[in-house]
């Protein structure tokens, strides 16, 4: 019996914690992030994931810019649910604007889950030669993910394993032999 009790307050205590971090989540989206532009170096543009917003790249942000790098660059990509081909269009419009205001074409994108695929669908894709050299991913579901069964949208039946959005990107990932890519 006192296993169970102990079970059922780690249970309580796990959901706690992710209903603290969905409030800080949310609420950070109603804080404005200064869209202050800070280096010399190369640009980086920070691309959210599934169903979250530019915000939760706050402190990393503000950590890669103590480092020294960037500028740094955030993305809101909008309605939750449509393809990640559509958001690779609001990446290319974005990379275009980064371009023109640092006069530098050779753009590092960051990519969290969701944001990984639509940073490598911009990449191989949607970008003009050499425009993106290096693209980190951070827990992308590179070969799909299971879970994206259970979600919503255009957006999530392409995370699906061996869908055709994937099947497509990994055939582009494969022949591309310019950018560098981290996972």
């Amino acid at each position: 019996m006192a296993q169970v009790g102990r079970t059922f307050l780690h249970w309580v205590r796990a959901i706690s914690i992710e209903l603290l971090v969905l409030l800080g989540v949310l609420l950070s989206r109603f804080i404005p992030m200064r869209e202050t532009v800070q280096g010399n170096g190369r640009p980086i543009l920070l691309v959210h994931g599934y169903m979250n917003h530019g915000s939760v790249w706050r402190f990393a942000k503000k950590r890669l810019e103590a480092l020294g790098l960037g500028p740094i660059y955030t993305i809101n990509l909008g309605h939750p649910f449509r393809s990640i081909r559509s958001y690779a269009e609001k990446v290319k419009e974005q990379a275009e604007k980064i371009a023109k205001q640092t006069g530098r074409k050779d753009l590092v994108l960051i990519g969290h889950s969701m944001g990984g695929l639509v940073s490598l669908c911009y990449a191989m894709q949607l970008a003009p030669s050499a425009a993106t050299t290096d693209i980190i991913t951070i827990g992308s579901p590179l070969l799909g993910t299971p879970m994206a069964r259970l979600g919503l949208g255009l957006n999530a039946r392409e995370m699906r394993p061996c869908s055709p959005f994937l099947t497509e990107l990994h055939q582009a990932i494969y022949e591309s032999k310019e950018i560098r890519l981290y996972h």
